[in-house]
């Protein structure tokens, strides 16, 4: 009954613990969008989007938290 998702964190092999369902990227490489994705959402809600405004490269981003709180950037 519990979900996971396939972002781990390598220190404990389980998946990372995160306020983000989702985080979705605009980036002029697909590299790039692929992985500040996976970053952004490890770090969470808040340090990822501090992370996409560190970030010019990163052009747009669309976060949706656990709690159904959307944040575009």
């Amino acid at each position: 009954g519990v979900l996971y998702h396939h972002v781990l964190d390598p220190g404990t092999g389980w998946p990372v613990d995160t306020d983000l369902a989702s985080a979705t990227l605009v980036c002029l490489r697909s590299l790039d969008a692929e992985g500040y994705s996976t970053t952004v959402l490890a770090l969470g809600k808040a340090e990822g989007a501090r992370f996409v405004r560190e970030h010019p490269e990163i052009r747009h981003a669309c976060l949706v938290g656990c709690d159904g709180e959307l944040v575009l950037l």
